[in-house]
């Protein structure tokens, strides 16, 4: 399949027609982006809303589009090319910042989040890095890896299968990619693949000589200070950072209002137009820093309400969440089952092959031809037949504490349930404040004319800040769930506290 040498347009429910890029639309159209199409966005949540179906897929783009806009706000003067050759500094940078944006849930699997939480015979259910890099047998991944730029965690994540997917789109086994590398941006894979890890990997890793080089470039024209300090590149990679995933990032102002147009709920909307438009970098006395205009602080309080209101009234509905708690038992028992041809991805072709759609069919189709009632996965995937749930409770990070409340809810969910009864618990948590923080908040004088920057945590700046010190919407929201099977209830079902 030759280049696309006009790039693509998408059409996206959310923004409307989304432009590609040749080299974007070089990436999409690989195996390893593609298999996205066939991941959800919120796992088993369409069991509960039923027009939570959307994917992957179209939310990797829907992100890509809005940290264009983001870095358009950033830097007037940026457009993206989309045909023809980009040599520009600006130009570059754009580049790697829309990509990075594009592939920072590219590591996604079957069941998105939940799917990190399955444990097959006491083991993790993603190998550790050093084992997929092994097992995928790649040159140019093997390669990489040897290089020690990447320390590796003690659990495999969709961040850090993310990273490696990254090196393999940019590899040898993608020559279309390359193509484009070479002819749109005049890079090398190899060097574009690096500046998109430096920017997505939850670890920092370090950008390219010419990454660093373009940065400061820039910077010295949009601070109009002829040339920028060493450190400037370093800290706008920093804001850069916080914007893929971070506490106002585009991955956050997609999927809020995404979420909240499939599943049919108001929770999550947000006005990302004052979003997006307020945002600036800036030079403050700690270095180059990313800003919001100070008539945008209201609308950052109001995201991160919609999002708190978003976690705790529909990505907490009781029957999703028992659904991910009966997802931990329902793999391994599907796993083990000689019958269902599916298990642990070990060959990077059944990486790409482990997605929703393939999961489920597998089971669906097992349990449709054979009666596995006693099954978790026929329960919950194909029969709905749920554990009752017997409430929530919201921790406060206090050990002491939370251990004395999850006692006390235990015992008085057991009052009405049959003697001997194991409560289970599910725990989820959602971080509402990030790496990164929040921005600097940019206050004009118009009368004086003139602008000073005020610090994120200085009092008034946001008031989200408020709400964490009198404990009305914390920084990060930990929730609790007790429930039961069904069959050890005593009598009727017991009311919800």
């Amino acid at each position: 399949m030759p280049l696309r040498p006009t790039g693509l347009t998408v059409r996206d429910a959310i923004h409307g027609d989304i432009f590609l890029t040749p080299l974007q639309a070089a990436v999409v159209d690989t195996p390893v982006f593609q298999r996205l199409r066939y991941i959800r966005q919120n796992g088993l949540l369409h069991f509960v809303f039923p027009g939570a179906v959307h994917t992957r897929f179209a939310h990797s783009i829907g992100t890509m589009h809005l940290a264009r806009r983001v870095f358009q706000s950033l830097f007037p003067s940026y457009r993206p090319t989309i045909n023809g050759k980009e040599r520009s500094p600006l130009g570059y940078i754009g580049a790697v910042f829309e990509l990075a944006a594009l592939l920072h849930d590219v590591g996604h699997c079957a069941f998105s989040h939940s799917i990190e939480r399955v444990e097959l015979r006491g083991e993790p259910f993603f190998h550790s890095m050093r084992t997929l890099v092994e097992e995928w047998q790649m040159s140019d991944l093997t390669t990489w890896w040897k290089s020690n730029e990447y320390q590796e965690p003690k659990a495999t994540e969709h961040e850090d299968i993310g990273i490696l997917l990254v090196t393999v789109l940019f590899g040898s086994e993608h020559p279309l990619v390359a193509e484009a590398c070479r002819s749109v941006l005049g890079v090398e894979p190899t060097d574009l693949a690096r500046d998109v890890r430096a920017l997505t990997a939850h670890q920092k890793l370090p950008p390219t000589p010419a990454f660093k080089e373009h940065a400061r470039e820039i910077l010295g024209d949009h601070l109009r200070v002829g040339s920028a300090r060493d450190s400037d590149s370093d800290d706008l990679l920093g804001a850069l950072r916080s914007l893929i995933s971070g506490t106002l990032d585009v991955d956050r102002l997609d999927y809020l209002i995404r979420d909240s147009r499939f599943t049919g709920v108001t929770y999550g909307i947000c006005d990302v137009n004052v979003l997006v438009n307020a945002c600036n970098i800036i030079r403050t006395d700690l270095g180059v820093q990313l800003g919001l205009k100070a008539r945008a602080t209201r609308a950052v309080d109001d995201m991160l309400w919609s999002r708190y209101q978003l976690f705790t009234q529909v990505l907490n509905h009781k029957t999703n969440v028992m659904l991910n708690a009966m997802l931990a038992e329902a793999i391994p028992q599907a796993v083990d089952s000689a019958s269902i041809h599916i298990g642990r991805p070990r060959t990077f072709v059944e990486l790409l092959e482990f997605t929703d759609d393939f999961v489920m069919s597998s089971v669906l189709r097992e349990c449709l031809r054979v009666k596995h009632t006693h099954r978790a996965y026929d329960r919950a995937l194909v029969h709905r037949d749920f554990p009752v749930h017997l409430g929530t409770i919201e921790l406060s990070g206090d050990a002491s504490k939370d251990g004395v409340a999850e006692h006390e809810h235990t015992e008085r969910c057991k009052r009405d349930l049959k003697p001997g009864s194991v409560v289970q618990t599910w725990r989820t948590e959602s971080a509402l404040m990030k790496g990164g923080g929040l921005p600097w908040v940019i206050r004009s004088n118009k009368l004086k004319g003139t602008t000073d920057y005020a610090g994120p945590n200085e009092l008034g700046s946001y008031q989200i800040l408020e709400w964490t010190e009198v404990g009305k919407l914390p920084a990060k929201v930990v929730l609790l769930h007790f429930f039961v099977d069904r069959e050890r209830l005593n009598g009727q079902e017991p009311k919800n506290e």
